[in-house]
């Protein structure tokens, strides 16, 4: 009898985890339902909407959506990063649907590649997600930017129309410390600077390591031994 009872509680438990998730989940896609609606086209000063397959270059991270998990959902959750919308997509029952910019889903991680963004308000400029690329108590992190460049029609016989299309930008790299953002320069005569009282210290390394400034590896060293410190 006790035996039967220990099943009865374990399937319980196990029934209830799986409707609260499901819960937690389907929070996450009604609060996004209620908001943020995801459009499938660019507005074009000159033409109007233009639906994205209509449109060169690739906005997105990755096209398609994948598993992953959400801060504050139990569950994985189908989703994309619009590069050019700067916002994580989610899809569910064939529509898509942005993922709130709110602290309370902060962190997405896809489980796959083990790719992790997360999303930091920071003020105008410095709001958004940011592929994290070193954890701890620095972090190096990645902001990864799309434009839309608009068509241009052909002037006369001689010219060719320039389709619209999406253009991918520079990547910018960022340390964060606790609260405090900063954005890594691109010269490296300045890069030492931002590192204040530790400025010789990393320099020592960067030198004796062989280390270049501008490349996403040698920054993803350079953050990992600034956390041993």
């Amino acid at each position: 009898m006790k035996k039967m009872y220990a099943k009865i509680s374990t399937l319980a438990f196990i029934l209830s985890t799986i409707f609260i998730s499901s819960q937690v989940t389907t929070s996450i896609v009604s609060e996004a339902a209620r908001f943020n609606r995801f459009m499938n086209s660019v507005k074009s000063a000159k033409f109007g909407p233009i639906p994205y397959d209509e449109i060169e270059g690739n906005p997105f991270f990755n096209k398609n959506f994948l598993a992953a998990k959400v801060e504050s959902a139990t569950n994985p959750i189908p989703a994309r990063y619009n590069m050019f919308t700067d916002s994580i997509e989610m899809i569910n029952d064939g529509t898509i649907y942005e993922l709130p910019k709110t602290s309370a889903y902060s962190k997405i991680s896809f489980i796959a590649s083990r790719e992790n963004f997360v999303y930091l308000n920071h003020g105008v400029e410095a709001n958004g997600y940011y592929l994290l690329l070193a954890d701890g108590k620095n972090r190096l992190l990645k902001k990864l930017k799309t434009e839309f460049r608009d068509a241009v029609p052909a002037l006369n016989s001689f010219t060719q129309a320039t389709p619209a299309r999406f253009e991918n930008l520079p990547a910018e790299y960022f340390i964060q410390t606790g609260e405090n953002l900063v954005k890594i320069p691109r010269k490296q005569n300045e890069f030492y600077k931002i590192f204040g009282d530790n400025k010789n210290e990393v320099e020592s390394f960067v030198k004796k390591q062989k280390l270049k400034v501008n490349q996403e590896l040698d920054l993803i060293r350079l953050v990992q031994f600034l956390n041993t410190q």
